[in-house]
């Protein structure tokens, strides 16, 4: 039967893996389909997308393809060794734009007052009081987008961002498929893997 498929060139594929959506949310990403189908390819440079994600010690490492069967991988040793420790992590935000404006890794710490001690409102206000007025200074027409999480929604963040000169994109709910900066991370994640294997996470500027 193998030998059947291969030769009528006929193989196995992954199914993809998108969000299960609501009807609701279904209707809500078809008007920001609508909304955007007619920007040309100069307004499409002036969005800047940004997202947060964070990296963990130890992991990002792809996928590698042996010539083993996965019947004689175990006794050969031919596998790759995960590890079930919790591993030191860092959260980090980046923006980029198709105008070639983009910001480097930027580090996230949590708010040692908040009761968990984790990334809040406060830590975002931060962040964009800090990085998007220059970030986003004399692009005519900026837009920025960020997805729907409860630390950018908030009303501190969203008072401020209501005060600024560029245009906040409307953010469809559990869209991340449609933010390009997504396709980045795990190419990011691979990559800090390979060349830093054996830094110290707690220490951001090793990865700069």
């Amino acid at each position: 039967m193998w030998r059947l498929l291969r030769e009528e060139n006929k193989r196995k594929w992954l199914r993809l893996r998108r969000p299960a959506l609501t009807e609701d949310q279904a209707r809500k990403r078809f008007e920001w389909a609508r909304r955007v189908q007619d920007y040309d390819s100069e307004k499409w440079t002036k969005i800047f997308w940004s997202d947060e994600s964070t990296v963990e010690k130890g992991k990002g490492a792809r996928r590698e393809y042996t010539f083993n069967r996965p019947s004689t991988q175990i006794p050969l040793r031919d596998i790759d060794a995960v590890d079930c420790h919790k591993a030191k992590s860092q959260m980090f935000w980046a923006a980029f734009s198709g105008s070639g404006r983009r910001t480097g890794l930027i580090p996230l710490f949590g708010d040692p007052d908040s009761p968990h001690g984790g990334v809040n409102r406060w830590v975002i206000l931060e962040l964009y009081q800090r990085v998007l007025p220059t970030l986003l200074n004399g692009v005519n027409g900026a837009i920025f987008q960020q997805d729907n999480a409860s630390v950018h929604t908030a009303h501190v963040v969203r008072d401020w961002l209501a005060d600024q000169d560029f245009e906040i994109m409307a953010w469809p709910p559990y869209s991340p498929d449609l933010n390009p900066i997504e396709n980045l991370w795990s190419l990011l994640k691979a990559k800090i893997y390979e060349l830093h294997l054996d830094c110290d996470i707690a220490r951001p500027w090793a990865f700069t």
